[in-house]
This record gives structure tokens, sequence and C-alpha cells, in this order.
């Protein structure tokens, strides 16, 4: 009950983002302007703020360790080998990619902090760091298919705020470093603003599509019925045998239960891939996850 009631509040505030953009209060410039201000402002906040002040007692790092590697690297080759038993041999790459990059940063954060409280943001900083640099590196390779285009590494792109404020919040939790209050009131009533902005944003993301086009497609149901249930319920026993600490492992379960993440959409367009069907697996994923996210970590006993 406690996880639905919080799935309730965020989907809530996902409605008020729909609205506003329906009702012109938001528009396409307005929401991207917002993106950038929550990716590049108020979730560093969030995440330096999560280990100010907090009890400090050791990381978890072999199980942090542990499940990283289950998320980054376990988790695309199930993905591929899922991919490989439905038959998909059509835009192979887009697919993986839906499948690999679960919404950790404007939906896993607001939900690890409503149910975990801020410890567990340091925790979803570490993990998130690691799927960053695959997404620029492997991410880009599925997207870009088998032509003839050719990726390297752009470490200038692995150079966000979030996973430099990350490094930060890291080095602030070992050193047990502190901030005058003056300084940190106001870093945390900005970070605290992350939850309602980046759920409002998702909204508004959503109302840009017809409600019919989303909800259309049987494809799309069965996509999303293995990303959002089949995959988190196949890699729990592998958590459970694997990871010792009870946060580690509940935040690992809520990761993989996240809907598409809203990169997919970007990413699908620049690099010519079915833009329409990435926004309606990112919407209906993301509406869907009101339920089945509970539903997992019901079945999971978390």
């Amino acid at each position: 009950m406690i996880v639905i009631n919080q799935m309730m509040q965020l989907f809530l505030l996902m409605m008020i983002g729909c609205l506003l953009l329906k009702l012109k209060v938001l528009n396409k410039s307005t929401v991207k302007d917002l993106n950038g201000f929550v990716l590049n402002v108020t979730m560093p906040c969030m995440i330096l703020t999560s280990v100010l002040g907090a009890q400090r007692k050791g990381l978890p790092i072999k199980d942090i360790l542990t499940a990283t590697a289950i998320l980054v690297i376990l988790l695309p080759v199930a993905s591929y080998l899922f991919l490989k038993l439905a038959r998909i041999k059509k835009n192979t790459g887009f697919w993986l990619f839906m499948m690999m990059y679960p919404n950790v940063g404007f939906m896993g954060f607001p939900l690890m902090k409503a149910l975990y409280g801020d410890e567990s943001i340091l925790y979803t900083a570490i993990i998130n760091m690691v799927f960053n640099v695959s997404l620029f590196s492997i991410g880009k390779m599925c997207m870009m298919g088998k032509g003839d285009q050719r990726t390297k590494m752009n470490w200038k792109s692995l150079c966000s705020p979030g996973i430099i404020s990350s490094l930060v919040a890291i080095a602030f939790y070992l050193t047990s470093f502190s901030m005058p209050e003056i300084i940190l009131n106001p870093l945390k009533m900005l970070g605290n603003m992350t939850t309602p902005l980046a759920m409002m944003i998702i909204g508004s993301v959503i109302a840009q599509y017809p409600v019919k086009e989303i909800f259309s497609e049987k494809e799309i149901y069965e996509f999303v019925f293995l990303i959002d249930i089949v995959l988190p319920l196949f890699f729990f026993p592998f958590l459970n045998c694997f990871i010792q600490d009870s946060l580690t492992k509940g935040i690992a379960v809520i990761i993989l239960s996240m809907p598409v993440a809203n990169g997919a959409v970007m990413f699908a367009e620049q690099y010519g891939q079915p833009v329409v069907k990435a926004a309606q697996t990112v919407c209906l994923s993301t509406l869907l996850s009101v339920i089945t996210i509970p539903v997992v970590m019901k079945i999971c006993g978390m």
C-alpha cells in the first residue's frame, strides 16, 4: 500500500503536467527548458544534499557493484536473448536500447527518495553513473544499427552535472563533509523541486501524443509487459542470491521495473529510428508502471 500510495502521488503529478500542456500553460519549448533545469540544477542538488547531514555508515560496496554489474552487463545480454526468442529481426538495436535503459533519472530518483529516503539517492546515483557511461557508448551503437556510421566515446557528454554531483556526493560521504546551513538549506530547496518537476515533465511529454496513438498497437503492449514485468521477475532470483543488503536489492528491483527512459525518443530521432514507436513505448510503459511497479514489488516481497 505504501508503494501504491507513492505511485499514485507521482501519477497525479504526471497528470498535472499533462493538463498544463493541454491548457497551454506549458509548451514544448518550456518543457525542454525545464528538462535542462532538472537535469543540470535540481537533480544534482538533490544528489549532493542527500548525503549532507545523513547518518554515516559503511557503504555496501560489494553489493552496489554486484547490482551495477547485473543492471549494466547482464541486463543487455538477457535483453538480447529475449529479443532473439521473440524473433524480432527488424530494428533490433532500437528495441534493445529501450530494454537496456530504464528511466532512472526522471522517475527512479523521485521514487527511491519517496520509498527509501535520502540514503537511497547516493546508492542510485552510483549505479546511474555507470548507466550513463553505457548510454553514451553502447546505447548509441544500438541506436545507430548496422549502417556505415561509426561512433566513438564522447567524453564531454559524460561530464554532466549529474555525474559530477554523484562523484562529489561520494567524496562528501566518505569524508563526512559538512556545509553551513545558510548554503545547505537553499540547495535542499532546489533538490526538493526535482520530484514534482520531473513527474510534470513526463506528463507533459505524454500529452504531446494523441491518446489513441499511444494505446493502439498490440506490439507495444507485449513489449511493455516484457520490460515492466518479465525482466524484473526474471532477474529477481539473481538479485536475491548475490545481494545481501536489503536497500541495494530493493533499489535494483525498482530500477529493473522502471519504464523506458525518455531519452529513447531523442536518440531515435537523432539516429533515424522509429520515433513514434519510441514515444508510444515510453508513454505506455510510464502510465502502466503505476500498476506494474507495485505488482513486481509485491511478488518479490520487497
